[in-house]
C-alpha cells in the first residue's frame, strides 16, 4: 500500500515549440495556470466514472491537499546526439518551476525502426500528399530515460500557500532523485499514429512503492 496524498489537478495550459530542422533541435516553453485540490474536482469525477461503471467508490479522498493555486512555467530541449536511416538517440533537458514542481531532469530518447526524422513535424507527417511514398507509413520503438532532481511537489507537499492540509509528506521524506522510463511501439500512416507505451517511476518518498503504467494514444496533425 502507497501511503501517498491525493491530488487532484486542473490546469489550462499555453504551449510554444520551436522546430530547428537543420540544426536538428527543438525547444519548448508553457505555462501552467490552474487550481490543485478539491478545487479541481478530481474526487466528484472520479466517483461519478465509478457509479457509471457499477465498480466501487473510491476510498481516500478525505486525505486530499487543500486547494490552492497554480502558477508553473516548463522549458524543454531536445538535441540530436547520433542519427542514421533506421536510429536516433536525442538528449533532453527539462525544467519545471513554480507552485505545482520545482525540478530539473535529464535523459536520452532512442527511436529506431522505419520512421521519418524526429526533428521533422515531430515524427509525423503534416501534408502528406506532398511526402515521398516512403515517408507515409512509419513503425519504430522507442524508449525514454531520464533522471529527476526534485526540489518541491506540491502533490505531496500540499501547496505553497494554503497550509491547512490533512495530509502531507514531510520535505525530509521526499526523494530527491528520482527515475522515469518509457518504452513503446508507434505505428503511423500520413498524419496519423497509433501508440502504445509503457511507463515506470521509482518512489518518489521514503517507503514509498515503484508505479507503472501503461497507455494508448491516437494522434492526428494538422
Amino acid at each position: 500500500y502507497d501511503e501517498r496524498p491525493y491530488a487532484s489537478i486542473f490546469f489550462i495550459s499555453h504551449f510554444l515549440i520551436s522546430i530547428d530542422p537543420e540544426q536538428k533541435q527543438s525547444f519548448s516553453t508553457s505555462l501552467d495556470l490552474g487550481i490543485i485540490g478539491p478545487g479541481a474536482k478530481g474526487e466528484e469525477e472520479q466517483k461519478a466514472i465509478h457509479k457509471a461503471l457499477n465498480n466501487i467508490q473510491p476510498l481516500g479522498w478525505e486525505y486530499q491537499v487543500a486547494s490552492d493555486y497554480i502558477l508553473n512555467y516548463n522549458l524543454r530541449l531536445e538535441k540530436s546526439l547520433f542519427e542514421n536511416k533506421h536510429l536516433e538517440f536525442i538528449g533532453l533537458i527539462n525544467t519545471r518551476l513554480g507552485t505545482l514542481y520545482d525540478d530539473v531532469s535529464a535523459g536520452v530518447l532512442l527511436r529506431t525502426g522505419w520512421m521519418q526524422t524526429y526533428f521533422k513535424n515531430l515524427g509525423l507527417t503534416k501534408h502528406p500528399d506532398s511526402e515521398s511514398k516512403t515517408n507515409k507509413f512509419q513503425c519504430y520503438f522507442y524508449s525514454k530515460g531520464e533522471i529527476k532532481t526534485v526540489v518541491y511537489n506540491a502533490t505531496m507537499e500540499g501547496g505553497m500557500f494554503n497550509k491547512n492540509n490533512i495530509y502531507t509528506i514531510p520535505s525530509n521524506d521526499i526523494e530527491r532523485v528520482v527515475t522515469v522510463a518509457y518504452a513503446g511501439i508507434v505505428v503511423a500512416y500520413k498524419s496519423v499514429s497509433i501508440e502504445f507505451t509503457k511507463a515506470y517511476l521509482s518512489p518518489e518518498f521514503k517507503g514509498g512503492l515503484p508505479h507503472g503504467w501503461g497507455h494508448c494514444a491516437i494522434t492526428v496533425c494538422f
